[in-house]
Formats: structure tokens, C-alpha cells, sequence
């Protein structure tokens, strides 16, 4: 058996024709045979992707004020979201025109709106209610907390209307990312469904691929995969490989997507290739 080690980086890709580090081709100087198994040794990725990938009119508040109503529809910026970061954005986004106020429970995991007045609030994106843990496209009315009963009423809802998020926030969209090399796939990974049978084809794509590797590092970091921190990462082919002579990586998530990088595009990793016969001279 011979061992080869082949460094992979997506600074060496041809930008003209992949001009993203999330999809990219390269060659082999020297081919491959007869490869039985591949092992992950490092990578590097950033975890640039975001959690608000569209935050064009995703918030609407509607304020009751005597006999008057004041409705308005509020956007915020794309970007990878903290819970303290959503709610100081959304804050900046409507407080001045609704004089709703948002803040974030750290002990409880939940978003806080309040107002002196009656309101009610619709979110329009499911990207952004599945991050304030509020339902989708439903109109969520305000509670009084004057008619609550009194062990329920603190000094942060005495005398205010509130909405509370009913879930505990999610924002972490990627709680792992997969590495696909067409070349490498195999029948071996699967990704567990509700039903039989499994047919969603994106899916399978991200099940089939090489690797996946968790991306349990802060957003805008960057996430250094190694078998001592993480886990071995080992692809076993029961009928050898039995040529390679190009590597076609794509950087995809649970659902079989494109990852978007927001430009960092600048990834690499390690393979080692057990082979069955000698390739100094193939």
C-alpha cells in the first residue's frame, strides 16, 4: 500500500471560471490509482455564511394610538446576526417611526417587544421568524401587561404592551457544512428522513458527499477542521478508485446549496490517499 498526501486550496482555482471559493476545479499533477481509502487531515473554512440572507421588508408594525393606526413595514441589512446584534438592528430599523422596543432575554433565549401602546407585529420573512422564534406571516397581537395577573408582571412589563417570542431563537442556520468532491462520493453516508422513500435529490447530494465538518466557531471566524479536535474523517471505497485525476469541490449545506461565503472565498484542506499499488510513475 502507498500513502499520498495532496494539499487543496481554493487560492489555486482558476477565478475566471470559478470566480467563487464555494465551487471550483483542480488537477492533479500527477494521477492517482487504485485508491481503497481517503482521510479528511485538516480544513479550513470560513464561516462567513449569513443568517439574514434577505432582510428587505421582513417586519411589519402596526400601532393603535387613539382612534389613529400607524402601520409600516421595516427591512434590515443582510449579515450573520448575534441575538444582541438582531435586536439592536431591528431596533435601529422601526424604533424612531413605531417606538416599539426590542430586547433579548439572555436567560430565557427569547426576543422582548414592548410599547406604551397597543401593537400588533407581522414578520414577513421565515428566515427571520424562525430567528425570533415568532410564527411566519401571522399577525401577533400585543398583550396588556396591566391585565395579566399580578405574580406575572414584573418591572419590565409594568405599565407596557409586549409581544414575547413564543420559541427559543435559532441562529445558528448551519450547524455544519459539507465538503463535495464529485470525484470521491460515496453510497456510504446517508442522511436520516421522516419517510421512505428519501428522493429529495439536494439532500442526497449533501449525504453522499465526502465530508462534513461542524461549524462550531463564531460567525466571520474561521473554522479549523482536525481529526484530534473533531472527529476522523474516513471515506472506505469497497471497489477502488481507479484513476483521479481532478478534484471538483463544492462547499454545500444539509440541503444540497451552494454555501455563500460573502466573499471570503479563500478555503483549503488535506487529503490522504491509501492506495493498493505504487503511483511514483503512473
Amino acid at each position: 500500500m502507498e500513502v499520498k498526501t495532496i494539499f487543496v486550496t481554493s487560492t489555486n482555482r482558476d477565478t475566471d471560471r470559478d470566480p467563487y471559493g464555494n465551487s471550483y476545479t483542480l488537477y492533479l499533477t500527477t494521477p492517482i490509482k487504485d485508491i481503497t481509502d481517503v482521510e479528511l487531515l485538516y480544513a479550513s473554512v470560513p464561516n462567513t455564511m449569513y443568517n439574514v440572507t434577505n432582510g428587505i421588508d421582513v417586519l411589519t408594525i402596526t400601532k393603535y394610538v387613539c382612534s389613529n393606526i400607524y402601520y409600516n413595514t421595516y427591512s434590515i441589512p443582510e449579515g450573520f446576526y448575534s441575538a444582541p446584534g438582531l435586536a439592536t438592528e431591528i431596533q435601529n430599523a422601526e424604533c424612531m417611526v413605531s417606538g416599539v422596543c426590542i430586547e433579548y432575554l439572555p436567560n430565557e433565549g427569547k426576543y422582548l417587544f414592548t410599547s406604551s401602546c397597543s401593537f400588533t407585529m407581522t414578520i414577513l420573512s421565515k428566515e427571520l421568524a424562525i430567528m425570533l422564534g415568532l410564527p411566519y406571516n401571522e399577525e401577533i397581537w400585543a398583550v396588556d401587561a396591566c391585565m395579566l395577573e399580578a405574580p406575572s408582571i414584573n418591572e419590565r412589563y409594568s405599565g407596557k404592551w409586549f409581544i414575547k417570542s413564543l420559541d427559543i431563537i435559532d441562529l445558528n442556520i448551519n450547524e455544519g457544512v459539507f465538503l463535495d468532491i464529485i470525484e470521491l462520493r460515496t453510497n456510504f453516508n446517508e442522511c436520516a428522513a421522516i419517510g421512505r422513500p428519501y428522493s429529495d435529490s439536494s439532500s442526497q447530494t449533501a449525504s453522499r458527499s465526502f465530508g462534513f465538518i461542524p461549524m462550531n466557531v463564531s460567525s466571520g471566524s474561521i473554522k479549523v477542521f482536525t481529526p484530534g479536535t473533531d472527529f476522523v474523517n474516513r471515506v472506505n471505497y469497497v471497489y477502488p478508485i481507479q484513476r483521479l485525476d481532478r478534484l471538483t469541490v463544492t462547499w454545500i449545506d444539509k440541503n444540497g446549496k451552494h454555501l455563500n461565503f460573502n466573499g471570503m472565498n479563500d478555503n483549503s484542506f488535506i487529503l490522504r490517499f491509501y492506495t493498493t499499488r505504487r503511483n511514483l510513475h503512473c
